[in-house]
């Protein structure tokens, strides 16, 4: 092949993520809808929009979004520090010298599973049902690191995102999807994957399956 043939990697216009996305989890099949909050149509979704209000189901329904995963901190079993984030070099960047990593484009997928106690009783057909709690939600995340620069691989988003996988502690996030479905606002991360995409060392894709997490206020009782 000459040289001239050689075309390097580029950075990913934004328009063209969602189909990337698709690509590097094969997911041709599937019609995921498009969220954007507010009233504001997404150029990408035509008639697929979804706002709060809508009739159509959520649960188990691929919807593509934004997602900001804020950086943070947490006291490990050691007692030291452990920062997590994206390294700051603006004025995003917190007391700890860390910034939010944002996801701009990533398919997101919610299932709750609810806790029912199903009780056999001799002589009856159907079981007695007890209700104990909604549950808490699985949320799956598949999304692609890509970098702004040409034949470049995303090493700080890259880094952002393990440390955020890596944390003994829920992660607060803002997005609008989650958020004004599900009131989800903290996720816990329990499995990432990283898979390679062939010919392009200018993108990342990744998939992260999270739980949500309320946070725990402990209040002590003076003696």
């Amino acid at each position: 092949m000459a040289s001239s043939d050689f075309i390097p990697n580029q950075p990913i216009p934004s328009i063209k993520k969602p189909q990337m996305i698709i690509g590097a989890f094969g997911l041709q099949l599937i019609k995921p809808k498009f969220y954007k909050q507010g009233t504001g149509l997404n150029p990408l979704s035509g008639d697929d929009e979804l706002s709060p209000t809508t009739n159509k189901g959520t649960l188990g329904l691929p919807v593509f979004g934004g997602i900001v995963f804020k950086a943070g901190s947490y006291i490990d079993k050691n007692g030291a520090q452990v920062n997590y984030g994206k390294i700051g070099i603006s004025d995003s960047a917190n007391t700890n010298g860390l910034a939010d990593l944002l996801i701009e484009c990533c398919l997101i997928e919610v299932g709750q599973q609810r806790k029912i106690v199903s009780t056999e009783i001799q002589g009856k057909s159907n079981p007695v049902l007890q209700f104990i709690s909604n549950g808490t939600y699985g949320v799956t995340i598949k999304g692609i690191l890509a970098s702004s620069l040409p034949n470049v691989y995303p090493d700080a988003d890259m880094r952002a995102l393990q440390s955020i996988c890596n944390a003994e502690d829920s992660v607060s996030i803002q997005c609008p999807y989650l958020q004004d479905f599900f009131k989800i606002g903290n996720l816990v991360v329990q499995y990432a994957s990283f898979p390679q995409l062939e010919g392009n060392i200018t993108v990342q894709p990744f998939e992260l399956k999270c739980l949500s997490d309320e946070p725990v206020i402990l209040k002590t009782k003076d003696a």
